[in-house]
């Protein structure tokens, strides 16, 4: 969250309700951070609960399986020198 500028915004998807109540009580004091209990198809629709027309500079998708949660304990930005892949 550090990462996360002063006006940015982290919507959270999960349809596991134990993720969400995890996510609740952890950012519940971050305004930034809206939580959903939704799937990812839902996606535009959230936003537009959140901020009409709202746009995304970047997604990320947790695709692993719910019983694997606490698999993946942080994201780590790329470094700033990561180059995109020449097309």
């Amino acid at each position: 969250m550090q990462n996360l500028i002063a006006n940015g915004r982290l919507l959270c998807l999960d349809r596991d309700s134990a993720a969400i109540a995890e996510a609740k009580a952890r950012f519940a004091s971050d305004p930034r951070v809206a939580l959903f209990l939704a799937p990812f198809s839902a996606l535009g629709d959230c936003a537009d609960q959140v901020e009409p027309g709202l746009k995304f500079d970047g997604i990320l998708f947790d695709l692993t399986h719910s019983g694997w949660r606490g698999a993946v304990k942080e994201v780590v930005p790329a470094p700033a020198d990561v180059k995109e892949p020449a097309e």
